[in-house]
């Protein structure tokens, strides 16, 4: 079916097309505020672990360890967290026993000046919900 030379083509060049679809994959989520430690790695010791980012609603921080008890409610925040989706807001909130008419859910990433020695925050994103 394939000739000789169209086989050795596939095998030169199989490996180095893939790398490229993963990586550009990879990339464009980036651009959108996902974690660069998602979706093949490229780029995942370039910046703080995903599991540091912190999750405030309504001005109060959420904190993941005191989530232990409900296993639905922790997988929905790391969800979140990793891909911050309307869909994944409303089921947080629903889980979270949120109330109110509109609530503000923040996601914050740590940064590490290694040249000043200081730990900041930076918001990655920013979702307000309003009860219809």
């Amino acid at each position: 079916m394939f000739t000789d030379q169209v086989r050795n083509a596939l095998k030169f060049y199989a490996i180095p097309l893939i790398a490229l679809i993963i990586a550009s994959w990879q990339v464009s989520h980036i651009q959108y505020g996902l974690s660069r430690w998602k979706g093949g790695g490229f780029g995942m010791y370039t910046e703080v672990h995903a599991d540091s980012r912190q999750l405030v609603v309504n001005d109060s921080l959420i904190v993941y360890d005191s989530l232990r008890d409900n296993k639905k409610i922790r997988l929905i925040f790391k969800n979140y967290l990793f891909y911050p989706r309307k869909k994944y807001c409303s089921s947080l909130m629903e889980q979270l026993k949120i109330e109110d008419d509109t609530a503000k859910l923040e996601i914050w990433l740590p940064e590490y000046d290694a040249k000043m020695n200081l730990l900041t925050r930076k918001k990655i994103h920013e979702y307000i919900h309003i009860e219809d």
